[in-house]
């Protein structure tokens, strides 16, 4: 019989692993406060105290972008005109979320918070590249079919 020894910092990462896709939020509901901004965006904030965002490992929502380790996910969004689009920031760092210059209609859904979340009805056919202008190496895309 063979012994398999493991090291405390593998242990450890293994268990960090474990609970970050588990997730550490709370399942408590909280009140939402919204404020609609002159690009057509709403942002949607939550006290931070009730709730905490889950990072967990889930299928993505139609329509919604979840902004996670300085991401957006998923990269690509594909709606039909009409839809909205909802970015849901859950990392611990204001996001800002923009459109790339050349778009078919620009939009700028100003800075949101932790926990946050704005949202854009996408009125036209095309494809919107969009960053973080905050960190501007965050990239996605919405294509509306």
């Amino acid at each position: 019989m063979t012994t398999v020894r493991t090291s405390p910092i593998a242990l450890a990462l293994v268990t960090f692993a474990v609970l970050a896709v588990a997730g550490c939020g709370s399942s408590s509901t909280s009140t939402s406060a919204s404020t609609s901004n002159s690009a057509g965006g709403t942002t949607t904030a939550s006290p931070s105290s009730t709730s905490a965002p889950s990072t967990s490992a889930t299928a993505a929502v139609p329509g919604q972008v979840d902004i996670v380790d300085y991401d957006f996910t998923p990269t690509t969004t594909t709606v039909k005109v009409g839809d909205r689009v909802t970015w849901l920031n859950q990392d611990g760092v204001d996001h800002w979320v923009i459109s790339a210059p050349g778009t078919p209609q620009p939009f700028d859904l100003g800075r949101q918070g932790s926990a946050a979340s704005t949202s854009h009805t996408f009125e036209a056919k095309g494809s919107y590249p969009y960053f973080c202008n905050l960190h501007n190496y965050m990239k996605g895309v919405v294509v509306v079919q």
